[in-house]
């Protein structure tokens, strides 16, 4: 079972893209990096791991994700509006997010993460390569 001590907050799951079964993946100011294999989904307050087949960037701050054995957009309008969690550890090792902003991706190469009583990231003594 996850625990949401072990993961912070992500962002959550949009409606449905296409009828496929992707859906949009909405990150407050970040994407998720190549690594990221998984989100985790609030579902009546229980984590559950959704894994991905393959995600693609639609803009600064949305994925559309295609998650497995989700064939449908009936089957992926049940994740749309719940809140998305990532496992802390990503979140902590700096190198898993790309931050978007004004056309300019920056690289995270390292920076001391914290994380508030609500689960909003903050960083301080960042280290950025930009590209």
């Amino acid at each position: 079972m996850l625990k949401k001590e072990d993961f912070v907050y992500y962002g959550k799951f949009l409606k449905p893209h296409g009828t496929k079964g992707e859906i949009g993946l909405f990150g407050d100011s970040m994407t998720l990096g190549e690594e990221c294999d998984f989100v985790a989904a609030d579902i009546d307050g229980i984590l559950v791991p959704f894994f991905f087949e393959y995600t693609r960037e639609k803009n600064s701050d949305t994925q559309i994700v295609k998650i497995e054995r989700i064939e449908s957009s009936e089957q992926a309008r049940f994740l749309t509006n719940r809140e998305v969690y990532i496992p802390r550890e990503w979140a902590e090792e700096g190198e898993v997010f790309y931050y978007l902003y004004d056309n300019v991706i920056i690289k995270n190469v390292s920076c001391d993460v914290f994380v508030d009583e609500d689960g909003n990231i903050s960083e301080t003594n960042l280290s950025v390569t930009v590209s």
